[in-house]
């Protein structure tokens, strides 16, 4: 594949993309690669419910979370307001950080913050 017919990037923030297009060798973007199934095979396990039968839990697992209009790419986050901690979520759009309230914190740790 020559530079001109590159793949376009997947819907994430310019700056993931970028220094993933940087990474010159074959060995690298493997490694990239590796990392990112990795990281992801760790979430889902780490985001299950704990216990199932406890129905009036709420769920740990982000993509259950109400979106309320924020894209894929959006990133949990937990904000403090009035002494009440909630999580939104947080994007980019152009040079502007946009917000979407998501739900309060019930003492699961969502945020992806580390």
């Amino acid at each position: 594949m020559t530079r001109d017919n590159q793949p376009n990037p997947p819907d994430l923030p310019d700056y993931v993309c970028d220094a993933i297009r940087r990474r010159s060798s074959k060995e690298e973007l493997e490694a990239v690669i590796q990392y990112a199934e990795s990281l992801l095979e760790y979430r889902r396990q780490n985001l299950q419910p704990q216990d199932d039968a406890d129905e009036n839990r709420r769920s740990t697992n982000i993509d259950d979370l109400p979106r309320n209009g924020a894209p894929e790419r959006a990133t949990l986050t937990k904000k403090q307001i009035d002494g009440q901690e909630y999580y939104y979520w947080q994007w980019r759009e152009n040079s502007t950080v946009e917000s979407a309230y998501c739900a309060p914190v019930d003492g699961n740790d969502l945020s992806e913050e580390e």
